[in-house]
Order: C-alpha cells, then sequence, then structure tokens
C-alpha cells in the first residue's frame, strides 16, 4: 500500500476494527516468552548455575 493512499489505510483500519485478528497464539507466545513463570524459572536457573559454580550446591 502507497503510503499516500489515505483511503486505502482508512479502509485497512476499518476492517481490522469491523474483523480483529485472532491474537490468542500471539499472546501466548508473549506470556511463555516474558511471563512471570518464564522469569521465575530463569531466575532460579541464574541462581542455581551461580551456586553450582561457587560449589555451593
Amino acid at each position: 500500500m502507497p503510503t499516500e493512499d489515505v483511503n486505502a489505510l482508512a479502509d485497512a483500519i476499518v476492517r481490522t476494527v469491523a474483523a480483529p485478528p485472532d491474537t490468542t497464539r500471539a499472546q501466548q507466545l508473549m506470556l511463555d516468552r516474558f511471563g512471570i513463570d518464564r522469569l521465575v524459572m530463569d531466575l532460579d536457573q541464574l541462581y542455581r548455575g551461580i551456586l553450582a559454580k561457587k560449589g555451593k550446591l
């Protein structure tokens, strides 16, 4: 779509608002990548790795 085609942009916006895309999969991917469960798991692995290197685990 050419950047100067404001009618095409407006039509695309109206179509998207009228029938929003299914974002369920995208939302799940973001939760898997950036959610609290992932953060806790990553921090646990980090701290266990540090402790193992220091011989404390």
